[in-house]
């Protein structure tokens, strides 16, 4: 799914840095970013730790290829 997304209002992770990633999960956590269906990416990014969303953003970033941190 991170590879492709889903409809619209899920865009694939693919090619995304690991910054911008951390930067979209920390706005979600911290209610400044709204605009996903029935709060779903806020309410899995309120449950993520520090070290949780540092991992994922650093595992989405390898997918595009280029290693991206």
């Amino acid at each position: 799914l991170g590879n492709t997304g889903v409809g619209e209002n899920f865009p694939p992770l693919l090619d995304q840095s690991g910054v911008y990633i951390a930067a979209q999960l920390n706005a979600w956590r911290s209610g400044t970013r709204k605009n996903d269906p029935n709060d779903l990416m806020g309410h899995i990014a309120r449950s993520l730790s520090d070290t949780e969303i540092k991992d994922l953003s650093a595992y989405f970033a390898g997918l595009g290829g280029e290693g991206k941190p």
